[in-house]
């Protein structure tokens, strides 16, 4: 989906506000000048076309031509920065976001699992000059389990696979693969993409992307260990001793390696997996937790990790390509969110192609509370598409001058209330449960049958369905605009809080690793539901240690209807672009075309409903000069008329065009009489004189001198006229036998003898003169029966 807006621009790239040094563009980035004369009187042999950039650290870096030089290995761990274009900068940053984003699924070998939001301004002389990444709901449960026939995240086969030997000993993952860790392992043996890409190939990809971005190589190693931290942890397992109390394995083989990349102890990792501390009354109690909630802390603790190394991943990105703000250095101090780099950069954009890609429609054998959301969004957005297209019908009839109503479309509206109305939706329901801490995922499901299934269910009681089967598993169904979909309740109530346990707060605070500290502050950083700012606190920034509870923290349900309404609302102020991507089997076979899968990809992006929509109205459609050339033949000695006087556009002659063929149907339709001199006869007609068609009247044609020897037709008499011999032929016309005003005066014809009894006497006339100047036939001729005009069947109105 592609958007574009044309925003109001300052006239210039720069700031232009007083007080500012004059500055220069280079590859689109600005750049101070007097620090570009500086650096250019301190390395007199650089080129003055290569002026120095500022480089994503915000230093002032030369340009390389090689595009790398400056992190990566050989520094021996130094800090190093690196500078390049903002062009490349924009185009580096999608490997490193489709390494920890995306992952093989059943259909696609590089399936997106988040949603993304890139938007790419220009200045007001069309030169790139950033762009913002926003994101959408990362798919955190793959990192625990996903469908057989599927894989983890690309990062994960990446490192294990593409790593030097002497990266894999700092990591502790040498001689390891993808069988050895329970968060790659799979049954099936999938640890490989189908579509001839090599994990190998994408790891030295992400190295250059991570370079160009300038990622160093200390930075890249703090990524990397966080990586093989998370492959390590979910090895780790867990010895019972009582009922409710566990113990970490000191004998598992992962367990010293996780210890020391995530820079804990084995008393605080264990403290922070197997018990809980509650106060109460100024007092601290500690409760040992059982092998299920041992095994859901060590769940949470990876999720969470991850989520946070993702987000600082995409605000890393975004402070390199932003335009028009200072950049910080990796530790994060001041790192800025899209919106305050989208706000502090409006006054140098001028323009800005925004690019959304977005999960599409799902529905598996097992549907949860993500596929809800991914559901639930492109219900949204197929609503907006609908829109759209009816928006662009309206406007093209109006242009045109064609009189429009409106046809009767499906409106999927009370879907999306099924499901974010407040009070009576399903999130709005997800929420009230998650307040009340003895809820479970079967009160939640109650609560909705409660609400939509029995009589007079508040809303959306056609789409929402769950027989006694179905409510005995806590499952429902809701019939979405691509077809029914059966969604299990289980774990909603936890998906939707998202909470990191208190425990495990304190064990990445307390970390000796200082960037899994850094991720720990972003995981505190979520939006409060009291909060003015509607994003997260900046990276690093002061923050008060709210006690973890769902009063207060903001639910991913809510946190993602608010953006999905904000996105909207940015796609609605744009004039969108929609591309739709169709694979033609699921087998990845080439030359092989499913129709049913193509036709099931057509419904679930509503392109068969705006076919429809499309057919009701005026689907053929030609432009003037297309149409001029194709019919110019029907009204060529008008056309030359009126083209005497010069600069007669192609729309005017469009229109003569129009008048002339629509003269020549009525004048068929009504059996109006052709001569020589007609304005109206066809070219193939031409040089016959016609008699009014009926089967009381007669066709004598001109017979050459040559073909006299020839038998000629026999001429049958009329029969006397009456109204009960004619009346189902003169009810035909009766409506219409008189022509239209502008008949009248140019019409050198007489309308046939059937159409109006007042006529008969003419007809006896010209019936005499035909027969007087014609040869007498034998008796035993034919009917002769004249070639039929052919004119062509159009609408006038629907010229474009």
């Amino acid at each position: 989906s592609v958007s574009i807006n044309r925003g109001g621009a300052n006239g210039s790239s720069g700031s232009g506000g007083s007080g500012h040094r004059p500055r220069m563009s280079h590859f689109g980035t600005a750049v101070d000048t007097a620090t570009a004369n500086a650096y250019q009187s301190a390395h007199p042999c650089t080129s003055p076309v290569k002026s120095p950039i500022r480089s994503s650290l915000g230093h002032v870096m030369p340009t390389s031509p090689t595009g790398h030089g400056g992190g990566g290995g050989g520094n021996n761990g130094k800090r190093t920065t690196f500078s390049s274009s903002i062009e490349q900068q924009v185009l580096e940053s999608n490997p490193i976001l489709e390494s920890f984003g995306n992952a093989r699924t059943i259909r696609n070998d590089n399936s997106s699992r988040f949603g993304k939001f890139i938007e790419i301004n220009f200045c007001d002389a069309g030169t790139l000059i950033g762009a913002t990444i926003e994101t959408y709901l990362l798919e955190k449960v793959r990192l625990i389990t996903h469908a057989d026939g599927e894989r983890n995240y690309h990062i994960f086969y990446e490192v294990l696979a593409g790593a030097s030997s002497s990266d894999q000993k700092k990591l502790m993952i040498d001689y390891a693969s993808p069988e050895d860790f329970v968060m790659t392992r799979s049954p099936s043996g999938t640890y490989h993409r189908r579509d001839g890409v090599h994990d190998e190939h994408t790891y030295r990809e992400l190295k250059t992307a991570m370079n160009v971005m300038g990622f160093d190589s200390e930075e890249q190693l703090d990524i990397f260990e966080i990586v093989s931290s998370l492959l390590h942890l979910s090895n780790l397992t867990f010895v019972e001793r009582e009922h409710d109390e566990c113990l970490l394995n000191e004998d598992n083989y992962s367990l010293e390696a996780a210890l020391e990349l995530c820079g804990v102890t084995l008393e605080a990792l264990e403290a922070a997996l197997c018990s809980v501390v509650i106060e109460a009354g100024g007092e601290r109690l500690i409760k040992t937790l059982g092998m299920a909630q041992c095994t859901k802390a060590l769940e949470a603790l990876i999720k969470a990790t991850y989520g946070a190394l993702f987000e600082y991943l995409v605000r890393r990105v975004n402070g390199c390509i932003a335009s028009g703000v200072e950049q910080v250095d990796v530790s994060g101090t001041d790192m800025q969110s899209p919106d305050s780099i989208s706000a502090a950069s409006a006054a140098e954009t001028a323009a800005f192609i925004a690019v959304l890609d977005i999960f599409g429609f799902e529905s598996f054998e097992t549907n949860s509370f993500e596929q809800l959301c991914i559901n639930y969004t492109n219900e949204s957005l197929q609503q907006q598409f609908n829109r759209f297209v009816f928006k662009l019908e309206q406007a093209e009839y109006e242009r045109e001058g064609i009189s429009w109503k409106f046809i009767e479309f499906p409106d999927n509206q009370n879907i999306l209330d099924l499901i974010d109305k407040r009070h009576t939706g399903i999130l709005s329901v997800l929420d009230e449960q998650c307040i009340q801490a003895f809820n479970n995922d079967q009160s939640f499901a109650n609560s909705l049958y409660d609400k939509h299934c029995g009589k007079g269910g508040a809303v959306g009681t056609a789409a929402f369905a769950a027989n006694n089967g179905q409510k005995a598993r806590s499952m429902f169904n809701i019939h979405h605009y691509a077809g029914p979909v059966e969604y299990n309740a289980l774990d909603f109530l936890e998906k939707n809080k998202d909470e990191t346990p208190k425990e495990i707060n304190e064990l990445l605070a307390g970390s000796e690793n200082h960037f899994l500290q850094h991720l720990g502050e972003i995981i505190l950083s979520r939006p409060m539901a009291n909060a003015n700012s509607r994003t997260p606190a900046k990276f690093g920034a002061a923050h008060h240690h709210h006690k973890q509870s769902s009063l207060i923290r903001v639910s991913v349900g809510k946190q993602f209807s608010t953006q999905l309404k904000q996105l909207r609302t940015r796609i609605d102020a744009t004039s969108p672009h929609y591309i739709r991507c169709l694979k033609p089997n699921n087998e990845l076979r080439p030359d092989h075309f499913d129709c049913a899968v193509i036709a099931d990809q057509l419904r679930y992006a509503g392109i068969l409903e705006a076919i429809r929509v499309s057919r009701v109205g005026y689907p053929q459609r030609y432009l003037h000069e297309r149409f001029l050339s194709r019919y110019r033949i029907l009204g060529t000695k008008e056309l030359r008329s009126k083209q005497s006087s010069r600069g007669q556009s192609p729309a005017e002659d469009c229109k003569v065009l129009v008048d002339v063929i629509a003269r020549k149907i009525w004048a068929r339709k009504h059996g109006v009489l052709f001569g020589d001199d007609n304005p109206f006869s066809l070219p193939h007609t031409r040089g016959k004189r016609k008699i009014g068609r009926s089967s009381s009247s007669s066709f004598v044609p001109r017979t050459p001198a040559k073909n006299m020897h020839r038998t000629p037709p026999k001429i049958r008499t009329p029969a006397p006229s009456s109204p009960s011999a004619h009346s189902k032929d003169t009810g035909r016309f009766k409506a219409n036998a008189t022509p239209p005003p502008w008949a009248n005066h140019k019409l050198k014809a007489t309308p046939m003898a059937k159409c109006t009894t007042s006529n008969e006497s003419s007809q006896s006339s010209i019936i005499s003169a035909a027969e007087s100047s014609a040869p007498k036939p034998p008796s035993s001729a034919s009917k002769f029966k004249p070639p039929a005009p052919v004119a062509p069947k159009i609408r006038s109105k629907s010229i474009t």
